[in-house]
């Protein structure tokens, strides 16, 4: 490009961080929470391993059920997912 002008620029970098926390329900203890947390992870490991298929109708019992273990989650544990964004200025 004729009479164009080299212009160096600072390189910046932005870094996303997420992190989802998770709390004991209300009225529940959290040794409650931790066995039925105990409890629930092997049946999400199972739906898991279940899932040797990507045929739309296993999918779709894979969803279903992935639903219904979420929901059964929210009784005892509820989650908080935050997110945040780190800029990084080269100097």
């Amino acid at each position: 490009m004729a009479g164009a002008e080299y212009v160096e620029m600072e390189l910046d970098l932005r870094i996303r961080d997420q992190l989802t926390l998770q709390h004991v329900a209300k009225g529940v203890t959290e040794e409650e929470a931790r066995k039925k947390l105990g409890a629930w992870q092997e049946k999400q490991t199972k739906l898991f391993e279940s899932m040797q298929s990507d045929a739309p109708k296993v999918q779709e019992s894979f969803n279903e059920n992935d639903q219904k273990l979420e929901k059964e989650k929210k009784q005892f544990v509820t989650k908080e997912v935050t997110g945040f964004v780190w800029p990084m200025r080269q100097k």
